[in-house]
């Protein structure tokens, strides 16, 4: 493995370095395949095995259907460079320089699997939208944005397959431009219908708590609601001149934001790359002859049709797509490139290897070349780190989600509002309460096991070993260390009452897709899982190391079980008890079967 787990658990202890992130899109629109890139990125696989390899895909039935069906987990490193153009960025004090730790679950997006993503989205603090550009926002794309919404996720957008604008679908790049505005409008259509449903069930709340029909509505509580509206609406909007939206080719290995083009272009024309960054989308144009960038009425005048992010961006791409050989559509016509691909890489002062540069397919070349020019990780992870949310950071917008107003039957332990000021502070010092959500219990083969554990844990009627996949959400936790498994009907304020069971946690993993790292410790804000807990959580639950805390609120999925199956054993003795062990383990294994 190229990454030290010393240097990731040393990471994990600094949370303003930590990003906990998942995958979200519609089926076959490349997110497998986009984390391969990233996973790449950190030497985990070879480049040149992204998108064959599957890393994330550990079951058979996965590769064999080239298809996601469980959530998978992977810790990663990225090394965040000095940009120009800082005020892109989320305005987030806590954005630090240097390496960054990004906790990544990559989730399915077929239908039939959707309770894996809310058991993904119940995990982390933020996530990536992926859009193909070429079938546009799909059905379970919907679906998974209003699971993200439902969660409080804060959200990026990654739009995808832009080399088939190219290639197969023969679009110019006024074209693409336009598509791809479609796009980014529709996705944003969709989060303030979102918003706006949450705006009006918590205004009729506030009219009806007030009395309103007879009296009026309080005004400032109609003003808190707007106010929390606007807030929300402009939280879920996606903006590519801000950079929370990316651009890429998976399959190709390139991506690019707005402010990669404007630090490219800045010097070149006279342009400060915070302005030029902030003009790269929307109706801006450049005028060459007096070097400024002009609004779309100025443009009529002065018969500027390109927008800047056309001109400077899409067209770079077109022509480079041009140069390995593909016949490519500029200015509503077919155009060959003047330069070969090897004086492309010249001119922009790449080294590319002479056998990649002279390979007898051209997409070899031009891959080796487009991601030295605009590498995919770099934009995709620099775009989590700037707009993400730290575990700290995303606490209060969180909480709003896994702690819901609760009726307690007696007056609450004043030890519960500690407990929850360390939840909002996602405080991960050793004398904090720990708490722990877990999403779903998976069953992973012995052989995924470190050696040093090798028979410490008792295999289920499968041969396999059910572990906890869950969060640390404040407080720190260890091997041994003693704990509550909270029902969801638990009360604090009435411990006696019961909904309570006391465990022992075993063994604590880091979970690299297809292997797992022991850990000593993991702190508030670790995605890890957790061994021992087979006979004491059945799906999901919330772990305590204080019974003065609320249980969290249980997981919504986006679509309820819709097929019964029937069983009945061929030899009614002999079979019945392994059909009874296998739907037990299958109960426990899937989050959406009832």
């Amino acid at each position: 493995m190229s990454i030290p787990i010393e240097e990731l658990s040393r990471l994990q202890q600094d949370q303003i370095r930590v990003r906990n992130m998942c995958m979200l899109a519609h089926v076959d629109h490349g997110k497998t395949t986009l984390c391969d890139n990233l996973i790449a990125s950190n030497g985990l696989i070879h480049p040149k095995m992204v998108g064959k390899l599957r890393f994330l895909d550990s079951r058979e039935d996965e590769q064999a259907r080239l298809i996601t069906m469980k959530s998978s987990s992977i810790s990663l490193l990225f090394n965040k460079p000095t940009s120009a153009c800082q005020d892109g960025a989320e305005e987030q004090t806590h954005v630090a320089e240097g390496k960054q730790l990004i906790n990544l679950i990559d989730s399915p997006g077929h239908v039939d699997f959707c309770s894996e993503v809310s058991t993904a989205a119940r995990l982390c603090d933020g996530g990536i939208v992926l859009v193909d550009s070429s079938e546009g926002v799909c059905i379970q794309t919907h679906a998974v944005l209003r699971q993200a919404f439902e969660e409080r996720l804060k959200l990026c957008l990654v739009v995808n397959k832009i080399d088939r604008l190219i290639t197969e679908l023969g679009m110019s790049p006024l074209e693409a431009y336009e598509r791809l505005k479609q796009i980014v409008a529709e996705v944003n259509s969709i989060m303030t219908m979102f918003s706006s449903e949450k705006y009006m069930s918590e205004a009729e709340a506030v009219l009806a708590n007030t009395g309103a029909a007879e009296e009026g509505a309080d005004g400032e509580d109609q003003q808190d609601v707007y106010a929390d509206f606007e807030d929300q609406e402009d939280l879920y909007q996606f903006h590519p001149e801000k950079g929370n939206v990316a651009f890429v080719s998976a399959m190709d290995g390139w991506g690019f934001r707005t402010d990669t083009f404007a630090e490219m272009y800045a010097g070149k024309i006279g342009c400060n790359p915070r302005v030029l960054q902030r003009s790269l989308w929307g109706d801006y144009f450049y005028h060459p002859k007096a070097k400024k960038i002009v609004n779309r009425r100025a443009a009529k005048e002065l018969k500027l049709r390109k927008p800047c992010f056309v001109q400077f961006a899409l067209e770079a791409l077109w022509r480079m797509y041009a140069a390995a050989g593909y016949e490519v559509n500029i200015e509503g016509g077919s155009a060959a490139s003047t330069k070969s691909l090897e004086d492309m890489a010249k001119s922009l002062k790449i080294e590319v290897n002479t056998r990649d540069m002279k390979h007898a397919d051209p997409q070899v070349a031009l891959k080796a070349v487009m991601v030295q020019w605009l590498p995919l990780s770099r934009a995709v992870l620099g775009m989590v780190v700037d707009h993400l949310p730290s575990p700290r950071a995303a606490a209060t917008l969180k909480l709003q989600r896994l702690l819901p107003a609760l009726s307690f039957r007696a007056d609450p332990p004043p030890e519960l509002a500690v407990v929850e000021a360390g939840l909002l502070n996602a405080d991960s010092s050793v004398d904090a309460a720990a708490v722990v959500y877990v999403s779903k219990m998976l069953s992973v083969p012995p052989k995924s096991l470190p050696r040093e554990t090798e028979g410490r844990w008792q295999l289920s009627a499968s041969g396999e070993v059910f572990l906890a996949f869950c969060r640390v959400y404040s407080g720190q936790i260890r091997a041994g260390q003693k704990m509550y498994v909270l029902s969801d009907v638990y009360d604090p304020s009435v411990p006696e009452a019961g909904g309570w069971r006391e465990v022992a946690l075993g063994d604590i993993f880091l979970m690299m897709g297809q292997g797992l790292e022991l850990l000593d410790a993991a702190p508030a804000g670790s995605v890890v899982a957790i061994a021992g807990l087979e006979t004491s959580v059945l799906k999901s639950a919330t772990l305590s190391s204080v019974l003065e805390c609320r249980p969290f609120a249980t997981m919504t999925f986006q679509s309820a079980p819709i097929l019964k199956v029937t069983v009945l054993p061929r030899n009614t003795l002999a079979d019945q008890k392994v059909i009874k062990a296998g739907l037990r383990l299958l109960n426990q294994a899937d989050p959406s079967v009832e």
